[in-house]
């Protein structure tokens, strides 16, 4: 009767061993799935952050080319008015001399980049009605590119 019964526990035994052998290969490989799945989910996250960079670059790059495109142009609009005031104020003067009176007026020179990202805007600011209009065109002409691009 011993044996029988020393027999029937080593069965149990062997039972319990093989289920937890089992249990053991299941849980491996689901950890191992999890693990790969985590590695997978870091990669795809580390893309996705570095092309979220790059496309934040990309912005601010065109921001900076329009600020710079607009600086521009609001210097040659300031210039121009500058000289169409000079020349109907005096008529009289010569083109030199009226090169000359509008050189020395205070004409706004185009702000530096790095100026530009410094300085705080104003959405409360007044604006003129010329720079407001160059501001649109400009939005227009980077939206016409743009979609051409695409």
């Amino acid at each position: 009767k011993k044996i029988a019964a020393a027999e029937v526990l080593r069965e149990q035994l062997e039972q319990e061993w093989v289920a937890n052998q089992a249990h053991y290969v299941y849980v491996a490989a689901k950890l191992r799935d999890a693990q790969q799945k985590r590695k997978e989910t870091i990669a795809f996250l580390q893309q996705a952050v570095k092309s979220k960079a790059a496309v934040t670059a990309q912005a601010r790059l065109r921001l900076q080319m329009t600020r710079d495109v607009s600086n521009a142009l609001q210097y040659r609009l300031a210039r121009v008015q500058s000289v169409g005031v000079a020349m109907r104020t005096i008529p009289e003067m010569s083109e030199k001399q009226a090169e000359s009176e509008t050189q020395t007026q205070n004409i706004p020179k185009p702000v530096n980049a790095m100026e530009v990202d410094a300085a705080p805007t104003d959405p409360g600011a007044s604006s003129t009605v010329a720079s407001s209009t160059v501001e649109d065109f400009l939005t227009e002409l980077w939206t016409t590119a743009e979609d051409e691009y695409k």
